[in-house]
């Protein structure tokens, strides 16, 4: 410590994550892009407990997010004896899933919604099925539109049956 990171205005979580590293990890979602091939994007990192960079992705960014205070990662696991999992906001209009302890590259799944996601995801089991699901809120596209709303995805992704809900409100960040 201190770790120089690409980004900046970085949203913070503590959590166990990477299984073989000792101690917990910090994973740390930039909120300001840095521009990279003529376009704008985010730094996800997991630290280790001294500081060392364990993973890294860069992500796409949404030029709206700009105003927003700070996004962090979704931290947790999808079943209480699953491997932990990252939920970012992608782009605009998605969210992603990563493996912190993989070494994948690309995200395990990427979830689509009707408008644009300016705020942090929660893991929560709304159902009570033992199994936690990705709960994020997209504001309208653009202004008078009627899509957003309250979008529920599960482990893999999928649009839970239902959702979206609150389509047209007014939804923005935090």
């Amino acid at each position: 410590w201190p770790v120089a990171t690409s980004g900046a205005l970085h949203g913070k979580s503590v959590a166990e994550v990477v299984g073989d590293s000792p101690g917990l990890e910090v994973v740390a979602f930039a909120n300001l892009a840095f521009p990279k091939d003529g376009s704008w994007w985010r730094e996800l990192l997991v630290l280790g407990a001294e500081g060392q960079p364990l993973r890294r992705w860069v992500t796409p960014d949404c030029d709206y997010t700009n105003d927003v205070r700070r996004i962090h990662a979704a931290v947790g696991s999808f079943r209480a004896d699953g491997p932990a999992r990252i939920v970012i906001p992608w782009g605009c209009g998605a969210v992603a899933c990563f493996d912190p302890a993989g070494t994948g590259a690309a995200p395990i799944w990427i979830a689509h919604a009707s408008g644009r996601i300016l705020s942090t995801p929660l893991l929560a089991d709304l159902d009570g099925d033992g199994e936690r699901e990705v709960v994020v809120a997209a504001a309208a596209s653009r202004e008078g539109a009627l899509d957003g709303g309250v979008y529920v995805f599960d482990a893999e992704g999928r649009l839970k049956r239902g959702w979206p809900a609150l389509e047209g409100e007014l939804l923005t960040s935090q």
